[in-house]
C-alpha cells in the first residue's frame, strides 16, 4: 500500500514537469550556435514567412512586430531569439541575433569571428534627434549601463576620441531607427 501510495505521488509530482529536450539551445560550451541552421539563399519574402525582422539599409521592412514580441517575451523572462535579415542589393541575407537566455541579452552577428558568449545586463530604447534636417529616432541596444543614452550612443559612432569611446558603458546597437 506504502508502495502504491509513493507511486502515486511520484507520478502526481512529475505530470507538470516539462520535457527540456525540447527548449531551444543557442549555446555551447559558451559558444553561440545559432547561425548553424541559417540559410543565407533565403528569399526576402522566406524571411517573412519565417517572422525574421527584414532590414533594408537601416529601416525596419517587414516584422516590426516582431520586435515587441521579443522584448514582450524577454521582460516575462522567457527565453528568446530575434532573427534579423538584412538585405543589400541582390544578395541573400546576412543575419544578426539577439537572443534573451538566462536573464541576460546576447547579440551577434552571422559574419563575426568570435561568437564567444558575451552578455549584456539591458535592452534599452533610446530615443532621441539626428541628422539633417533633424527627425526623431529611436534606436534597440544592449548594454551593461541602464543610464545609457540616445546622445551617448549617438556620439560615439561619431567621435574620434578613444577617451570618450571608452568612457562611455559597453553597448551595441541591435537596431537603428527602431
Amino acid at each position: 500500500m506504502k508502495y502504491t501510495i509513493f507511486l502515486l505521488f511520484l507520478l502526481l509530482l512529475t505530470c507538470g514537469c516539462s520535457d527540456s529536450t525540447n527548449e531551444t539551445v543557442y549555446f555551447e560550451k559558451d559558444i553561440y550556435v545559432g547561425f548553424e541552421d541559417a540559410d543565407t539563399n533565403l528569399s526576402r519574402q522566406k524571411c517573412i514567412d519565417l517572422d525574421f525582422v527584414v532590414v533594408e539599409g537601416i529601416l525596419i521592412q517587414e516584422n516590426y512586430d516582431r520586435v515587441q514580441e521579443f522584448i514582450d517575451r524577454s521582460s516575462e523572462g522567457n527565453t528568446n531569439r530575434l532573427r534579423i535579415a538584412t538585405f543589400r542589393d541582390d544578395e541573400g541575407p546576412s543575419y544578426r541575433d539577439l537572443v534573451f537566455d538566462k536573464g541576460l541579452y546576447y547579440f551577434y552577428y552571422m559574419d563575426q569571428e568570435n561568437l564567444n558568449a558575451e552578455d549584456f545586463d539591458y535592452l534599452l530604447i533610446l530615443e532621441g534627434q539626428w541628422g539633417l534636417p533633424v527627425q526623431d529616432y529611436k534606436m534597440l541596444v544592449v548594454s551593461d549601463d541602464e543610464t545609457l543614452t540616445f546622445d551617448e550612443v549617438n556620439k560615439v559612432m561619431v567621435s574620434s576620441s578613444m577617451e570618450y569611446i571608452n568612457s562611455v558603458g559597453r553597448h551595441r546597437i541591435v537596431l537603428f531607427n527602431y
